[in-house]
């Protein structure tokens, strides 16, 4: 199912005086995310109105079909791992290559049993187009999934490979293990995500994880994909839709828009939260979406955004 932005919240009128108060305390760098976590009043002043838009928009997402965790994705705290083989498949099933980038990462390290995992990959040859029905594609977005955050820091390889990899390689034996690695309940769930995912898909021209330049204290965030004109962010949440998903698209529009930016990526004027657990999108316009949370149009938004984030860093939390 998808929904308009304006469609589903009624316009709330712009502040007359609007502007985003200076940080009350030092901000130690980290991406966009985890910055929320540190200045919580960033979002609050950010979207003024956003308690009732938000409670509108959940309100009409409590009518869409509801994916809840399997009981494996429960007990073992699965969320996240379930949530990035989502993203991996949608790009999968774009026809983007989603196992290279992971495998040259791979090959940089240096125990026994990385090089044996990325060797399982190397010799594991996918279908060029996605088919999420195999019970060994799913293993290896859920691996690729896994892996995510060992690449980024938050998490150790060996977390990652759980059960014991092929002696012998082949295609075949690597298939095999892609086969059991994932719980049958998770890997139901991950389907099930992915059928969602295909039926509020957004049309145009995939371009997969647009990197946002660092300002200030962000690190250099990336997002989910570029579809067509459209910024998609994939949040596979069981709670529907946050405040801080919003403030996070916003905020990549606004990293979209520095004057220096370096990266050239595809533009867009749209903005879009897929929720595949309530099999829904919710689209709309940079300021459609601004609107409906009771902040003003972009051009300020921007500018306001840029000022508060070109801060001087304390030397300590480098």
């Amino acid at each position: 199912m998808l929904l308009q932005v304006r469609d589903i919240v009624k316009t709330i009128e712009s502040p007359g005086a609007w502007s985003l108060p200076a940080p009350r305390r030092d901000i130690r760098r980290a991406c966009l995310t985890d910055l929320f976590s540190q200045i919580p009043e960033f979002c609050r002043a950010l979207l003024p109105s956003s308690r009732s838009a938000i409670t509108q928009l959940n309100r009409a997402l409590k009518s869409a079909v509801s994916i809840p965790p399997s009981e494996e994705t429960r007990r073992m705290s699965l969320y996240s791992s379930v949530g990035l083989a989502v993203d991996r498949g949608a790009l999968f099933l774009s026809g983007h290559d989603v196992v290279s980038a992971p495998l040259r990462l791979l090959k940089a390290y240096r125990n026994n049993s990385t090089k044996r995992l990325a060797q399982v990959l190397e010799v594991y040859k996918p279908p060029e187009r996605g088919d999420f029905n195999r019970r060994d594609i799913i293993g290896l977005l859920y691996v690729l999934g896994r892996l995510e955050p060992v690449f980024r820091g938050f998490r150790p390889l060996s977390d990652v490979v759980t059960t014991q990899l092929p002696t012998r390689l082949s295609h075949r034996s690597a298939q095999q293990w892609l086969e059991r690695i994932v719980a049958p309940g998770v890997s139901d769930e991950i389907v099930q995500l992915l059928r969602s995912l295909q039926s509020i898909s957004l049309p145009g021209i995939v371009y997969p994880n647009p990197v946002f330049g660092g300002l200030g204290p962000i690190i250099g965030s990336d997002g989910d994909w570029i579809a067509g004109d459209t910024l998609v962010e994939l949040k596979c949440t069981v709670s529907g839709m946050q405040r801080e998903f919003v403030t996070q698209v916003i905020c990549y529009f606004a990293l979209s828009r520095l004057p220096d930016r370096q990266n050239q990526l595809p533009n867009f004027s749209n903005l879009a939260i897929c929720l595949p657990r309530q099999s829904a999108t919710v689209t709309g316009t940079v300021d459609e979406w601004l609107s409906a949370f009771g902040a003003p149009q972009s051009s300020i938004v921007v500018n306001a955004i840029h000022q508060y984030f070109s801060l001087d860093v304390p030397a300590a939390a480098h």
